[in-house]
């Protein structure tokens, strides 16, 4: 009977031992001469090796074990940030990136021209055609 309640401790104990609280930490990024919220943004966390982009409305969110991290924020046209964040609880942020000069974001895939449908049937859709 001894043995049944050391087992189920030493059950109890490994579980508790090894498991980690996930963290939920989500926010915004913005451009930080307009406002505007930014898409497509780099959300990394090098400690863990994981990641996550901004959608549509410049929002993110990653669950992470508690703790410390140095999370970076980069996208194409702006000035990579490296904030670090004490994520012992919840967190809910606001990034203002800062444009680079000179350096404008390229238009993404979804507003190139399409092709026609007479150009996938006839064959003649290139890189060219796309443009």
């Amino acid at each position: 009977m001894k043995t049944h309640y050391l087992i189920v401790l030493l059950i109890l104990f490994t579980s508790t031992a090894f498991s980690q609280e996930m963290i939920n930490f989500s926010g915004i990024v913005k451009d930080s001469q307009t406002g505007n919220l930014l898409e497509d943004i780099n959300v990394f966390v090098s400690a863990r090796n994981t990641g996550t982009f901004t959608n549509f409305t410049g929002s993110f969110f990653i669950f992470l074990p508690a703790g410390i991290y140095d999370i970076s924020f980069s996208g194409e046209g702006y000035k990579p940030e490296k904030i670090t964040f004490d994520l012992r609880s919840e967190k809910n942020t606001e990034i203002a990136l800062t444009p680079v000069e000179g350096k404008k974001k390229q238009e993404g895939w979804l507003k190139k021209k399409p092709a026609t449908t007479t150009e996938i049937i006839a064959g003649t859709v290139n890189q060219k055609n796309l443009r």
